[in-house]
């Protein structure tokens, strides 16, 4: 009785090469001719890698559309009365106008927080792996703060 050879499937070519000991695997045994479907390396191509990214994108830009939707939809239609936007602080109408300009010390300690929170997410992989860094890894990160010190005055 002769097969034909059904691929990677255990099909051989013919009867006696089915039962030749010298390449036949075995009862139960993959055939050795054919890769499994586990071992191939499937290299995943430039759209594939970015195709993530764009799914995600795309998500976000249909949520903002759909909060700009939503919210002219359910939102109030009629405008407010002249009363309701006006400023007042615990019921009392104010008698001055509030200052038009923020005070310099506002901005200064505005930008200060936002070096020093850039600062703490570029420290963070180095707490991390700063053991295997050594030496080479700590004078980095001093001369990453002597350069972020430096920059505020």
């Amino acid at each position: 009785m002769s097969r034909s050879y059904a691929g990677c499937l255990g099909g051989s070519s013919s009867f006696r090469s089915r039962h030749d000991r010298r390449w036949w695997p075995g009862p139960g045994r993959p055939d050795p001719r054919c890769a499994s479907p586990a071992d191939a390396v499937i290299k995943p191509t430039l759209v594939d890698q970015y195709l993530a990214i764009f799914l995600l994108l795309v998500v976000g830009v249909l949520f903002a559309a759909g909060s700009f939707v939503a919210s002219a939809t359910l939102g109030p239609k009629k405008k407010p009365s002249g009363a309701k936007v006006a400023p007042y602080e615990c019921g009392i109408v104010p008698d001055q106008e509030p200052p038009s300009r923020f005070p310099v010390r506002f901005y200064l300690v505005a930008m200060i927080f936002i070096i020093f929170d850039i600062e703490i997410v570029f420290l963070y992989p180095f707490a991390v792996i700063f053991r295997q860094l050594g030496s080479f890894g700590l004078v980095e990160v001093l001369i990453f703060s002597v350069v972020v010190f430096v920059s505020l005055l």
